[in-house]
């Protein structure tokens, strides 16, 4: 009869210890699939997209435009779709858009969702942009209003 309590203790311990290495494991999977942080400015969220708060910068000679997003996701080697909230600040303008496809190799952007460009005299509201030349270019599409002070 001693055997058999023995042989029932073991399989409790057995059962308790698959279930507590089960919840740690479980706990440990969510825990690291909420978002991983590298630093303050940049942190990859494995659920939504490949990097949140992407910051990039289109370095030219005759200005420097840095660029700010909520989110991104790789399209490919040289390609990043930069989403909600995307920010193009210079000394000279601003853009605000959503949607953008920044292309890093060619430091060239475009994007086909609204946008608003902002001078100290100018105000352009448009259905997309595509900025070339490594900033030295604003084309605007779509139906375009612009402001004039």
């Amino acid at each position: 009869m001693n055997y058999l309590l023995s042989l029932q203790r073991k399989y409790v311990i057995s059962i308790i210890l698959v279930i507590v290495i089960i919840s740690l494991f479980v706990f440990g999977y969510k825990s690291m699939n909420a978002s991983i942080n590298l630093d303050e400015d940049i942190s990859i969220n494995i659920n939504n997209s490949d990097i949140t708060k992407p910051k990039f910068t289109i370095n030219s000679e005759n200005q420097k435009i840095s660029i700010s997003a909520n989110e991104g996701n790789f399209l490919n080697k040289n390609e990043i779709l930069l989403k909600n909230d995307v920010v193009f600040k210079s000394k000279k303008f601003t853009i605000f858009s959503d949607d953008v496809i920044f292309n890093k190799n060619q430091q060239t952007a475009s994007s086909t969702k609204k946008s608003r460009f902002i001078s100290s005299n100018t105000s352009i509201l448009a259905n997309g942009f595509e900025i070339l030349d490594e900033g030295n270019k604003i084309n605007f599409y779509g139906k375009t209003v612009i402001k004039l002070k």
